[in-house]
């Protein structure tokens, strides 16, 4: 219910103005994951706020059909130079960003 108000109040600040609403939306997204995740929001300095929407969006790249199939019959595209790599290195450092903050901090911290 927190999020819920926070996320009105961030639309209210920019009522009478054209805003990317997708943003606020994402935003308010993943603190919601947070908070079931971890208990807390993610503060707005974090650099890492925009974390779950990037390992979505490289997911969504690698497992769109036509890089599907590239990347299942030409694996080795993931080691070298170009867009198959990035994308691939960029979802995985986002997946073990996630894991470390979200589950592995959070073992740590209850033990």
């Amino acid at each position: 219910m927190t999020e819920m108000s926070n996320l009105i109040e961030r639309i209210e600040k920019r009522s009478g103005t054209e805003f990317e609403c997708i943003s606020v939306f994402q935003r308010s997204l993943s603190n919601v994951m947070s908070l079931v995740l971890r208990g807390e929001t993610i503060p707005d300095s974090d650099p890492d706020s925009n974390l779950f929407w990037e390992y979505v969006q490289t997911s969504n790249f690698l497992l769109n059909p036509y890089v599907n199939i590239v990347m299942s019959t030409l694996p080795f595209l993931r080691f070298l130079p170009g867009k198959y790599s990035d994308e691939f290195r960029k979802g995985k450092n986002a997946y073990f960003k996630i894991a470390q903050k979200y589950f592995y901090d959070m073992k740590v911290c209850a033990l």
